[in-house]
Order: C-alpha cells, then structure tokens, then sequence
C-alpha cells in the first residue's frame, strides 16, 4: 500500500515537471513569437522609412533638376525675345458679369509699362506688361496669335480678346497709344503672313466682352463726356471774356443836344440869271 502511494506521488510529479514545462515552453514560444514580430515590424518600419527618404530625396532632385532646365529655358527665351515697342498705359479687365472695366492686378491703379515682345527662333508675339512701381507687379502676359482682332475704341484707349478674357489699355497719350497700335499692327502682319504653326486662332464667337451695343453705348458716353468738358471750356473762356471788358475803362458818352438850340443854317442861294443879249 505505501508503495502505490508513493508510485502515484512520483507519478504526480512527474506529470507536473511535465506540464510547468509545457507551460514554460509556450510561454517561451509566445515571447519568441513577440520578440519575432517586433523586429519584423521595426525593419519594416526602417526600410519604408530609408525608401521615403530616398523619395524625397529623388523628388528634390527632380524639382532642382526641373528648376534648372526652366532658368535655362527662360534664359534662352529671354536671350531670343525682343521688345519692338513700349507705352504707358493702364491695364483693364473687362468683368463680363458686371458689365465694366476693372483695373489688372492687385493694389491701386496705376499707369504699366506695357511691352510687345517678339521671339525670333519660332516668330511669336505676346504683350507684356509691369507696374511702374518698385514691386514691378505683372499685370499682363498675353500671347498674340493669328487671327486676333485689335480694337482701337477711342484714341486713347484701345482692346482686344483671347480666349479667356477681355484686355483694354488706357494709354496716357495719344502718343503711346499710336506708337503700341503701330507696334501691334505689325506683330498682327508677321503673325498673318506666317504659315500656321499649330497654335489655335483667336475665337471669334467667344461670349465674353461687350457687346457692340456697348461699345456703341461707351463711344456715346465718351463723346458726350468730350462735349461737356468742349462745353466747360467755352463758359470758362466767356466768363474770362466777360471779366476783362469788366474791367476795362468805361469812355462817358457825349451829352445829348439841349431842346432850344441853334437855329438851322438857310438854304442856298437862287440860280444866278440868264446873260444879257449882245447890242441891247
């Protein structure tokens, strides 16, 4: 009887090793297991890590690389740009929904210096234009193509459209606005006489712009607004007018004759006789 007791006690034992092992074991095996995938997640995390700085890395590159092929690039259209004329002028925008001309650009307005530039390598046009301020704001960077109408509306005031917009100038003189028209003139010639190169006509049907009622109604207001200061001007040189004999020195009149004068001069003599006959 002790011998059964004591065989089962040992086997107990036994079985107990057994299972601290086992258990052991799988603790063991679950810490391997977390250890494993913690490593595999912080090397997953350094090479996603290395590969998006090496992105960024290419990315910069490019964006340098990209930087310098545009300085070049502006630096070549720049070398092969010329100006062919210049005027002071004030850029407009024509604001379809409201139905008026607004200033270009931001800030007050203010006169630019508007430029027509000619690239001789592929025989393009476009019109520039830089506010005559420290800033030198650009206000104005429109290529001319084939096709484009120049509308000179008044003489000091000129516009045309390309397909986005409607672009006027309020030149400071009549003077800057026949040099630009000669200047545009000829861009619009060499752009006429040149083979199509590709690039899309001015659209002629845009829906943008004013109307020719508009323009009609424009022209109308500018000639009575020219009136009215023609009308200014002449009240302004009759009161000039008026002020001078005003003050110049008033001459008396003569006094007029008294009532009993004297009495009025005879009248002539009666003809003289006939002569006498001879050898009376």
């Amino acid at each position: 009887m002790i011998i059964t007791i004591i065989i089962i006690i040992i086997i107990m034992v036994i079985f107990f090793v057994i299972f601290c092992m086992y258990v052991s074991v799988c603790v063991l095996l679950s810490l391997a297991f977390c250890l494993l995938f913690s490593l595999v997640s912080l090397i997953s995390r350094n090479v996603e890590k290395d590969e998006r700085e090496r992105e960024r890395a290419s990315e910069k590159e490019g964006r340098k690389e990209r930087k310098k092929g545009r300085k070049s690039q502006h630096r070549r259209v720049k070398m092969s740009e010329s100006s062919i004329c210049q005027a002071r002028a004030t850029v407009m925008i024509y604001d379809d929904a409201n139905k008026k001309w607004v200033p270009a650009g931001t800030g007050p307005q203010s006169f630019s210096r508007v430029q027509i530039y000619h690239n001789t390598s592929n025989n393009t046009f476009r019109v520039v234009g830089r506010k005559m301020q420290t800033d030198q704001q650009v206000v104005i960077n429109c290529p001319l193509v084939k096709g484009l109408k120049y509308n000179q509306a008044t003489p000091n005031f000129h516009q045309w459209r390309d397909a986005r917009q409607v672009w006027g100038l309020n030149f400071g003189s009549k003077e800057d606005a026949a040099l630009f028209a000669t200047g545009m003139s000829h861009a619009l010639e060499m752009l006429s006489a040149a083979p199509d190169s590709g690039f899309p006509a001015s659209p002629r049907a845009l829906q943008n712009g004013p109307t020719p009622e508009e323009l009609e109604q424009q022209r109308r207001q500018q000639q009575l607004e020219q009136q009215r200061q023609e009308q200014l001007e002449r009240e302004r040189l009759e009161r000039e007018r008026q002020a001078s004999i005003a003050a110049a020195p008033v001459v008396p009149a003569a006094p007029p004759t008294a009532p009993g004068g004297p009495p009025a001069p005879p009248g002539p003599p009666p003809p003289p006789g006939p002569p006498p006959r001879e050898g009376a």
